[in-house]
């Protein structure tokens, strides 16, 4: 299967300087980005396409991340996206439960270049 010209990925946080940050770094790795600090308005989205990455903020409001990755997987593609759990310090005790809802892997915020390279390395 040949590999899109563009990747897509999508940033769920509602930290904009956070989702600013994040999406610097994925332009500059090649990705195409969309944002959003509203997670509801993601999973409506991921009904009609689905992202090949979400980085997604644990710590949500409206639709925590475990909601999220459960509603996520559950649809007919959901087994598809790359889900890296983004977690802050108050967060990191959630991981074990973000990864058995879906997360493929985690990052401890702040997420610098060579973090974000590493848990995306299959797309780069």
């Amino acid at each position: 299967m040949a590999r899109p010209d563009v990747i897509f990925s999508f940033i769920i946080d509602k930290n904009l300087r956070s989702r600013k940050r994040l999406r610097l770094i994925l332009e500059e790795l090649g990705f195409g980005v969309l944002e959003a600090d509203n997670p509801k308005m993601v999973i409506e989205f991921c009904q009609t396409m689905m992202p090949e990455i979400i980085l997604l903020n644990w710590d949500m409001p409206i639709v925590n991340g475990m909601e999220f990755m459960t509603e996520v997987r559950a649809m007919p593609n959901g087994h598809y996206p790359k889900i890296v759990l983004l977690a802050s310090e108050n967060t990191a005790p959630f991981i074990p439960d973000g990864i058995k809802a879906g997360a493929d892997s985690h990052l401890a915020k702040p997420v610098d270049k060579a973090m974000l390279s590493s848990a995306l390395k299959d797309y780069l």
